[in-house]
């Protein structure tokens, strides 16, 4: 059941904001279609990375490598339409840098194994990026409106999966060489935060027709 759970309903689960978002998408605005093709190619690049190991029998570190990457570009871009100038212009130089940091790792990490360093900063400035956005909209809304906007509920599945997962990347190449049990649980805690970062993104999707006009602080 456990590994019915970890390799079906998880995965599957990724359809659940999808489907949301396109029933609402002439609503979305920029923001959410970022998120939008940021899920769709998670979803996507976690079916592949399924299918190395369990199809062709292939390690599926390299897709990790790619996916961190990726994720930190996408939500660097999404966490952007928030901002003014200055704070694009500092968002650009992030991006550039963590770039570059992200390549010089490959001398300290083999790609054989997690890319522990680079996806545990990613996790802490996208974490960043997070409660600077929860520290603007509680200058637009009280608690009663919070609710109404969807980009805070988006934010807050954002939050609580890089958060909670942190030290995950910051500690899973010890855990492929824990016992089966170990990670089984690890996986299954990980997967767990997966479905529900999922479900706060359709929520967020729904809510879309209430969102006001996109400004930049």
């Amino acid at each position: 059941m456990l590994l019915f759970y970890i390799t079906y309903i998880v995965p599957l689960s990724v359809l659940i904001p999808l489907v949301t978002a396109l029933i609402n998408f002439k609503y979305l605005s920029k923001p959410f279609k970022i998120i939008f093709w940021f899920v769709l190619f998670s979803g996507v690049i976690n079916t592949f990375s399924m299918m190395l190991v369990d199809v062709f029998h292939k390690q599926n570190l390299i897709i990790f490598h790619l996916y961190t990457i990726f994720e930190f570009v996408m939500l660097s871009i999404f966490y952007c339409c928030f901002q003014n100038k200055r704070g694009r212009n500092i968002i650009t130089w992030v991006l550039g840098i963590f770039t570059i940091l992200y390549l010089v790792n490959f001398y300290f990490q083999s790609i054989s194994i997690n890319n522990t360093y680079t996806h545990s900063l990613s996790a802490i400035i996208i974490i960043a990026y997070s409660m600077q956005f929860i520290f603007k909209q509680s200058e637009k809304y009280d608690k009663a409106n919070w609710g109404y906007d969807g980009l805070n509920w988006i934010n807050t599945g954002i939050l609580i999966y890089y958060s909670s997962c942190l030290f995950l990347f910051m500690t899973s190449n010890y855990f492929l060489t824990a016992s089966k049990f170990i990670g089984e649980l690890i996986w299954t805690t990980h997967d767990t935060i997966l479905f529900l970062e999922y479900i706060l993104f359709a929520i967020g999707f729904y809510k879309c027709k209430t969102h006001p006009t996109i400004s930049t602080y």
